[in-house]
């Protein structure tokens, strides 16, 4: 028993707007902004990435993305880390830079998940991301497809599923599985009593907790 409630608590894991508001306010750059939060483990732990994108049309036509942000994400605290990198292809550059159309370029017909800001075993950033294809002929069916990594230099690795898992580190992050397949397949659980279930008795249903900005399908 206890005569009254602790002073202070710790904080589980920040949510995405206070991430992006907390890493903003400390991030003061006329030439980038930042882009991109994911969460990702870091070292037994939580962090927010983000990308460091250039910042207006200009500047994402003729400059490359500086390299990334992490931020601790069970902490209130702004305990961030910039990592510098010249990312020759990364989100929110332009034409052939873009990385949306590098990927492609290695695999057309797939469904890309969105780029996630991650580091290796040395510390080294890298950009890491999952896609989806698709299984059958009348019914077609998402499946793992595998996952890019992009290296700062523009070299591209396509690593099929077992190979993405054993990615060191695509492991240590977490983050190998598209977090759009994971969705589906939530919403998809929810039909497993029928359609009937599944529209009106809603029993033994699970549903993702999230705000409009911060879907949470890798943690509730």
């Amino acid at each position: 028993p206890i005569g009254s409630l602790p002073t202070t608590g710790a904080v589980r894991v920040i949510p995405k707007e206070v991430a992006v508001r907390v890493a903003a306010s400390g991030f003061n750059s006329p030439t980038e902004h930042l882009t991109d939060f994911h969460l990702i483990r870091r070292d037994g732990s939580l962090a927010w990435t983000a990308m460091r994108t250039p910042d207006g049309a200009y500047r994402a036509l003729t400059q490359k993305s500086a390299g990334i942000l992490e931020l601790n994400a069970s902490s209130s605290s702004r305990e961030s880390n910039l990592i510098d990198a010249k990312f020759d292809t990364a989100a929110g550059m332009y034409i052939t830079d873009k990385i949306r159309w590098r990927l492609l370029k290695k695999h057309f017909f797939v469904e890309l998940d969105t780029p996630i800001a991650i580091t290796d075993q040395s510390g080294k950033p890298l950009i890491a991301v999952p896609y989806m294809t698709y299984k059958g002929w009348l019914i077609r069916r998402p499946v793992f497809g595998g996952a890019f990594i992009v290296h700062p230099d523009g070299r591209i690795e396509d690593l099929n599923p077992s190979q993405a898992m054993r990615r060191p580190e695509l492991v240590a992050a977490g983050r190998a599985y598209p977090e759009t397949l994971a969705q589906r397949q939530q919403e998809a659980y929810a039909y497993k009593k029928g359609l009937f279930n599944k529209w009106f008795s809603h029993v033994g249903q699970t549903q993702i907790s999230h705000t409009e900005e911060n879907p949470q399908p890798y943690l509730l």
